[in-house]
């Protein structure tokens, strides 16, 4: 199996592989004419990068192939995509969405707003939208992790810490219900504006309602 170099890291953007990083930070920058910077790193605890690698074909070379990363993300109409993996346990994706842009992630409407706000919106309804809209490697690797949000499944955190330690793993398992991702939403540059917050990985994945995050200037 190949996944792992196909990765798509919730990437992005918001939703998509927030999956199982001990830390993990999205950022988006508003810009003045509606575009958005959106930025997603994280680092991954040594139990996840283990199962990530005996699902690969890495070998003794990097775990995340950034190019074949790269590939993806642009095939699936993102493209101005970056990415970049100093080491085996970390990750970083970026990339610029214009106003109006067609890629999945504003198609989806994860963010909205006007000319003085910027609105984060992660939901099932947009999750699922945006698994749809993946190339087959992506969903495959997504369908991995069984994270309820993206298939209409209703789960408490802890029933999906328990699934995901028995499919696993404990020490995976422990490594997903510490996990927490820090979402900083910025205004347009120069403003000085921006709000931070801080949310436990398994309140995403298993979400039942739109978590909504938002920032006014």
């Amino acid at each position: 199996m190949k996944l792992i170099k196909y990765l798509l890291p919730l990437i992005a953007l918001p939703g998509i592989l927030l999956f199982s990083a001990c830390t993990a930070s999205v950022d988006v920058h508003a810009g003045t004419d509606g575009s958005a910077e959106i930025s997603y790193g994280a680092v991954f605890g040594n139990a996840l990068v283990e199962v990530m690698k005996s699902l690969s074909e890495a070998g003794s070379g990097p775990l995340f192939d950034t190019r074949s990363i790269t590939e993806q993300l642009q095939k699936a109409g993102i493209q101005t995509a970056k990415v970049s993996s100093p080491s085996d346990s970390a990750l970083t994706v970026s990339a610029s969405l214009a106003a109006g842009s067609k890629d999945p992630v504003s198609a989806v409407g994860f963010l909205s707003g006007s000319a003085h706000s910027l609105t984060l919106t992660l939901s099932p309804e947009k999750l699922s939208a945006l698994y749809t809209a993946m190339p087959e490697t992506v969903q495959s690797y997504i369908d991995l992790f069984m994270a309820p949000v993206f298939g209409g499944t209703v789960m408490t955190a802890e029933d999906y810490v328990n699934l995901v330690a028995s499919v696993y793993g404990q020490p995976v398992g422990d490594e997903v219900a510490a996990a927490q991702i820090r979402i900083t939403l910025y205004g347009p540059a120069g403003s000085g504006i921006r709000k931070t917050v801080t949310v436990p990985l398994t309140d995403i994945l298993t979400a039942s309602k739109p978590l909504v995050y938002s920032v006014t200037w």
